[in-house]
C-alpha cells in the first residue's frame, strides 16, 4: 500500500531544523534527517509504516528547503509565496492509497478541494481548537483523542471520526545516557491555549528560590502569546526541539505535564505527547491529574499525578529524596509505554482503523452471518477440526466485525445471536470478541464490562475502539458514541 503522510511543524523549529540539516542536498536527505532529529514523532507514523512493508513518502509543506528542492529534483518551478503547490504536485506524483494529514485544522476542505488526485481514503488528525469556518467534508476519516473535536468533525463534515492518540518510538528508549543531571524540568509552550498550564508553571516559579529543586523550563513562545513573568523566565533555559527535547527529559529525575485547552476549555485527558515522551526515556512523569488516566496508565506504578501546585511540589520533593521508589516507577512507565503504546501499535491501530472504516461498507448482512454460523456449529458438534477451516475463521472474523458494528449502532437485538453463536466456537483471543463481550455487558449493566475491555486490549493493544471504551468507562460517559 502507498501511504502519503504531510507532517507538522512551528515556525521556531523550522528555523532550527533550516539551521541544523542546512547541507542536505536532496529532499529525501531533508525529510530523512527530519525522521531522526524526532520532532512531532509521536504522531509521525511514515517509519512504522515503511517498517510494516508498504511504500511511503512524507512532506512538511511549511519546510520549504525540502519543498524546493523537491521542485528541482522534478524539473518544476518552485513558488516560495505559495509553498502548498508543491504539496499538491507531490500528491499527484505518489498517488497514495492512503493520504494522512498531521493537522486536519490547517488543512481543511480549502486544500482538498484542489486535489490533483484522490486517494482511496483522506485521514486527518485533529486535537486543538475547532474554528467556525473549519469544514472537513473532504475527509473520509478524522482521528481524535478528544470527544469534542471528534463531534466538532462530525458536524463540520467529516464522513466518518475515530478515536486516536500519539505513540512513543522504541528506538528512543536506549538512546540516552541514564545519568541524571536535573531534578524538574518541562518543556512546552507558554501559549494563550495552555492557561491552567501556565499557572502551574508559574506558582511553581514563585516558590522555586526556596526549594532545594533544581529546575529546568524550556519555554517556546508564540507570536501573540501571553507575557510571560519575569519569575518564570528566570528558569527558562530556551526551547528545545526533537532529539533535545528527548535528551533533556532523559537527563531530568522528573519530567512535568499539564494539559491544555480547547474550545469547552480544559481538557486533561491522557495520553498527551509529553506523558509518552517524558516517561519513554525514563524520566519520572509528574502529571496533573487526568480524568481518564486508569484507562492507559497505573498512579503510583506507572506515574505521578498532582492536583494543585502544592501537591506539584509535594510530590516532587518526595520522589526526588526517595530514589529507589522514583526509580522504580519510572522504569514502570517507560516499560508501559513501550509495551502498549509504541509507535508500531500505533501505526496498525491507524490501518485497523482505516480497514474498519472501508470493510463496513462491503460487509455481509447480519442475516447470512447468523444461517452460516449456525451452520458452523452443527458441523463443529461433529468434528472438530472444522473450526480451523481458513474459510471458518474468516466468517468468524466477519461475524466478531458485525457484531461489534452492530453492537455500537445500539442494534443488539441483531448483534447478539451472532456473538452467542460465536461463543459455541473456539474463538477465545480473536480480535474484538472481548470488546463485543464488553459492550454486552455495558448494555446489560453488568460489573464486567472493565475487565472484558482489559482483557481485550492485553491480546490486541492496537484495538482502538476497545481503548476509547475503556476511557469513556473511567470518564463515567456512555460508551455509544
Amino acid at each position: 500500500m502507498r501511504i502519503m503522510q504531510i507532517g507538522n511543524s512551528h515556525h521556531a523549529y523550522l528555523a532550527h531544523f533550516a539551521q541544523l540539516f542546512r547541507k542536505k542536498t536532496t529532499h529525501a536527505e531533508l525529510m530523512q534527517a527530519y525522521i531522526d532529529d524526532y520532532y512531532w514523532c509521536c504522531h509521525t507514523l511514515i517509519p512504522a509504516f515503511k517498517r510494516l512493508g508498504h511504500e511511503t513518502f512524507l512532506c512538511v509543506p511549511t519546510e520549504t528547503m525540502s519543498q524546493r528542492l523537491w521542485c528541482e529534483e522534478q524539473g518544476i518551478p518552485w513558488d516560495p509565496s505559495a509553498p502548498i503547490l508543491a504539496c499538491l504536485a507531490q500528491i499527484a506524483w505518489f498517488q497514495p492509497d492512503i493520504l494522512y494529514i498531521g493537522s486536519a485544522s490547517l488543512y481543511d476542505d480549502g486544500l482538498l478541494d484542489y486535489l490533483p488526485y484522490r486517494p482511496k481514503v483522506v485521514v486527518g488528525w485533529h486535537a486543538t481548537i475547532t474554528r467556525p469556518h473549519m469544514l472537513f467534508h473532504n475527509y473520509d476519516i478524522i482521528l481524535s483523542s478528544h470527544r469534542e473535536c471528534l463531534y466538532m468533525s462530525r458536524q463540520q463534515g467529516a464522513r466518518h471520526t475515530e478515536y486516536a492518540f500519539p505513540g512513543m518510538p522504541a528506538e528512543l528508549a536506549t538512546k540516552f545516557s541514564a545519568v541524571k543531571r536535573t531534578d524538574l524540568c518541562f518543556s512546552g509552550y507558554w501559549a494563550v491555549s495552555h492557561p491552567q498550564r501556565n499557572k502551574f508553571l508559574f506558582e511553581l516559579a514563585t516558590r522555586l528560590p526556596t526549594l532545594p529543586i533544581d529546575c529546568a523550563y524550556y519555554l517556546g513562545f508564540y507570536n501573540q502569546g501571553p507575557p510571560c513573568p519575569e519569575i518564570v523566565q528566570r528558569y527558562n533555559r530556551g526551547e528545545v526541539w526533537g532529539l533535545a527535547m528527548f535528551k533533556a527529559f532523559a537527563c531530568s529525575r522528573i519530567t512535568l505535564n499539564g494539559f491544555g485547552s480547547i474550545n469547552s476549555g480544559h481538557q486533561n485527558l491522557s495520553p498527551n505527547m509529553r506523558q509518552l515522551e517524558g516517561m519513554g526515556v525514563g524520566s519520572l512523569m509528574l502529571t496533573e491529574r487526568s480524568d481518564n488516566l486508569s484507562a492507559f496508565f497505573t498512579e503510583g506504578h506507572d506515574l505521578v499525578t498532582y492536583a494543585t501546585t502544592e501537591d506539584l511540589i509535594d510530590k516532587a520533593l518526595y520522589y526526588l529524596g526517595h530514589e529507589d521508589e522514583r526509580e522504580q516507577i519510572a522504569a514502570q512507565g517507560k516499560a508501559t509505554c513501550l509495551k502498549y503504546y509504541n509507535l508500531d501499535i500505533r501505526a496498525r491501530a491507524f490501518l485497523d482503523t482505516v480497514d474498519r472504516v472501508l470493510e463496513a461498507g462491503t460487509a455481509p448482512p447480519p442475516g447470512s452471518l447468523i444461517r452460516a454460523l449456525k451452520a458452523i456449529v452443527a458441523a463443529f458438534r461433529h468434528d472438530a477440526s472444522v473450526a480451523g477451516r481458513e474459510d471458518v475463521q474468516t466468517l468468524c472474523t466477519q461475524s466478531l466485525a458485525a457484531a461489534r458494528r452492530l453492537m455500537l449502532a445500539g442494534d443488539m437485538e441483531k448483534a447478539l445471536p451472532l456473538l452467542e453463536s460465536l461463543e459455541r466456537l473456539p474463538v477465545e483471543g480473536m480480535k474484538q470478541l472481548n470488546l463485543c463481550r464488553a459492550l454486552r455487558s455495558a448494555f446489560a449493566g453488568e460489573p464486567s464490562t472493565e475487565a472484558f475491555l482489559r482483557q481485550e486490549l492485553e491480546l490486541w493493544p492496537e484495538n482502538d475502539e476497545a481503548r476509547r471504551c475503556l476511557s469513556d468507562l473511567v470518564l463515567g460517559v456512555s460508551l455509544w458514541p
